[in-house]
């Protein structure tokens, strides 16, 4: 089973739209952010699964794929980039937006978000988000 929550704004349990499909099964690990390019942090993770689990995404902002291949790896990868106009704030900025990627058995849950103190204080700074988030999962053609 395949559960993905994406929210436009502030996550708000009752806007979240489940998206329902046949993959299941992730297992995932978290790992600290590795710097590419100036203003750019990559997060990188590839694990061995089994079927018979949930995978669930939930983003508070940037765009979310989800892909099969063949083997039993999964590979997760959440791209962040700081906006050039806020390059300045970069290291707050990617310290304040955390990446959580869980496992409990075969459930994996990859999480992005900012507390509501800090959504309101880039409103405030910056008129909206100032990063780019694009988080890439891809799943076993089997699951």
């Amino acid at each position: 089973m395949f559960i993905l929550w994406a929210h436009a704004r502030s996550p708000q349990p009752d806007e979240a739209v489940p998206v329902a499909a046949a993959i299941m099964a992730l297992c995932l690990l978290a790992s600290g952010p590795a710097l590419s390019a100036q203003g750019q942090a990559t997060i990188e993770r590839t694990l061995q699964v089994q079927s018979g689990g949930t995978l669930t995404v939930e983003s508070s902002s940037g765009h979310i794929k989800v892909v099969t291949a063949g083997g039993n790896n999964v590979a997760v990868k959440v791209e962040r980039e700081v906006r050039d106009s806020y390059s300045s704030d970069e290291s707050r900025i990617l310290t304040e937006h955390q990446v959580e990627i869980s496992q409990s058995g075969n459930d994996v849950r990859v999480e992005t978000k900012v507390s509501e103190d800090v959504r309101e204080r880039w409103r405030d700074e910056y008129r909206g988000t100032p990063l780019r988030v694009e988080i890439l999962v891809t799943v076993p053609t089997s699951y």
